[in-house]
């Protein structure tokens, strides 16, 4: 997902009152997958850039959203897991 309209979302459980909810502020992509045999999970990815796509090359520089970064240089991203 790359054209978000909010950088949160939550996941709650049917069964009973708990959930997760992932705040990503500093991301612009978020992934979300799970096992194609229904395992008994899912799983969100906050990303900072996102796979090839078909009309893109292999180069990395190429890719969307990808933050490229210079010899040296360091970049910190975070993300919160609220458990509800």
């Amino acid at each position: 997902m790359d054209e978000l309209q909010s950088r949160t979302i939550a996941l709650r459980s049917l069964k009973h009152d708990k959930g997760l909810k992932v705040h990503f502020a500093e991301f612009p992509n978020l992934i979300i997958w799970s096992t194609l045999n229904k395992g008994p999970f899912i799983t969100f990815e906050p990303w900072s850039g996102l796979s090839t796509f078909l009309e893109e090359g292999d180069h990395l520089e190429d890719k969307k959203n990808v933050c490229l970064l210079e010899a040296n240089q360091v970049e910190e991203l975070g993300f919160e897991i609220e458990v509800l």
